[in-house]
């Protein structure tokens, strides 16, 4: 199995830079990491000295399919890494152990993910934090927190305060938007305001028609003969109503 699966090409193939398995109590049955330079897996102490030992949320799973993800600060850098609980292929066994995969977060990761959503990223270490970066620090108390700062006359600037798996802050997360999307997205909200508005105001303006032509008029008509008979005691004078509605049903009756 390790000479089939356990190889450059799976690291390649699956993006990855590090592949653990451990026993529950953090015992490495396996690891190893991709030397991107070489191509080649090669060990990695440093990565397994920081992970597998007992009781750390990647190693100690205690439910079958049970799956712990999340950012983690490592000596490489910022890695992004999953676990998931090693069972019966049915889930129903004990858990035996965990596989743990990992892939570090370089510029072109940041880059790659830049591209795809189309907005200006940056992943800073707390370490790692730009001068121009770090007032931001003082708006954020916790992780998950978010401010944006709208000082910068052409772009928006955001930030957020990342957690790793322990749910303390590892890393600033910084945020850049044009102006220009936002003006696009203002002047999208605003149309969609003005559609609703006068949608609305077409629709009572039928309403009023409606109501015009079925109530409203006929009860005017029917009130101008009731005062002009009141007025010429002619009780012989008929009104000419079509319809089936009680207003014109009265206005023949009369």
């Amino acid at each position: 199995y390790e000479a089939a699966n356990l190889i450059p090409e799976t690291f390649q193939n699956l993006k990855l830079d590090l592949l653990l398995i451990t026993r529950s109590d953090g015992t490495l049955l396996w690891g190893g990491r991709l030397d991107t330079e070489g191509g080649v897996v090669v060990a990695a102490p440093e990565l397994v000295e920081a992970i597998a030992r007992p009781q750390h949320p990647l190693v100690s799973h205690t439910q079958p399919g049970a799956r712990v993800g999340g950012l983690l600060a490592t000596p490489l850098g910022l890695m992004l890494v999953g676990s998931a609980a090693i069972t019966t292929s049915d889930q129903r066994g004990a858990v035996r152990g965990a596989v743990i995969m990992g892939r570090l977060l370089r510029e072109e990761v940041i880059a790659e993910l830049a591209e795809r959503t189309r907005v200006q990223v940056q992943l800073f270490a707390r370490d790692l934090i730009p001068a121009v970066d770090r007032d931001a620090l003082p708006r954020l108390t916790a992780a998950g927190a978010t401010w944006s700062d709208a000082s910068l006359p052409d772009r928006l600037r955001s930030y957020a305060l990342v957690p790793d798996i322990f749910g303390a802050p590892v890393a600033l997360l910084r945020a850049e938007l044009p102006r220009v999307v936002m003006q696009r997205a203002t002047q999208a909200a605003n149309l969609a305001t003005a559609i609703t508005i006068a949608g609305g105001a077409a629709t009572l303006w039928v309403m009023w028609l409606v109501l015009a032509r079925t109530i409203l008029r006929p009860l005017s008509r029917l009130t101008a003969h009731t005062l002009r008979v009141g007025a010429t005691d002619d009780l012989r004078s008929r009104i000419a109503m079509t319809g089936s509605d009680e207003i014109s049903v009265l206005a023949r009756e009369f």
